[in-house]
């Protein structure tokens, strides 16, 4: 049976010609090839960058880390899901139903699809995809705090706050 969907998936083994395009893209932090080569300075994690094609046209891009381990055999950690133009739940489906395929008749034994920074991350309905919630908070740094946090968390926010930090995008 034939859907008349035609995805492909290409590896882009050069990082920089990679993101030249990236902000075309509704993209996290957490998949930019700053993030991803420097978590994989290791030594058995290798960056991965895909290019995501759907009817002839780039769709999404989506980046990782490929690691081998003794227990868990092959796997690769994406950070957060597809990178695409728009909110499309179709294409972000038919995206991660394609990992799956093309990872597996790449010996690849397992997938992890993180939500770190997603633009749009909805649940992937596929029996092989396990899905674990994922709580997170936003905490307004300038205010009076209203909710408890850990003693951590109160250390860390007054760090920040003495060495000036700031996030931007």
């Amino acid at each position: 049976m034939n859907t008349g969907i035609n995805i492909e998936i290409k590896e882009c083994k050069d990082a920089e010609k990679w993101s030249d395009d990236l902000e075309n893209f509704r993209f996290s932090l957490f998949q930019t090839k700053e993030w991803i080569e420097a978590l994989s300075s290791e030594k058995n994690n290798i960056p991965v960058f895909y290019d995501l094609y759907f009817n002839g046209y780039k769709a999404g891009k989506i980046s990782g880390i490929f690691n081998k381990t003794k227990y868990f055999g092959s796997q690769i950690y994406f950070f957060s899901g597809p990178a695409l133009k728009s909110s499309d739940y179709n294409l972000y489906h038919n995206l991660t139903d394609s990992l799956i395929k093309y990872f597996k008749e790449k010996g690849v034994s397992r997938i992890i699809i993180g939500s770190y920074g997603s633009h749009y991350a909805p649940e992937i309905k596929h029996r092989l995809y396990h899905t674990f919630k994922r709580k997170e908070y936003l905490v307004n740094l300038t205010g009076n705090f209203h909710k408890r946090f850990s003693h951590n968390v109160k250390n860390n926010i007054t760090k920040a706050k003495k060495n000036n930090l700031s996030v931007s995008i």
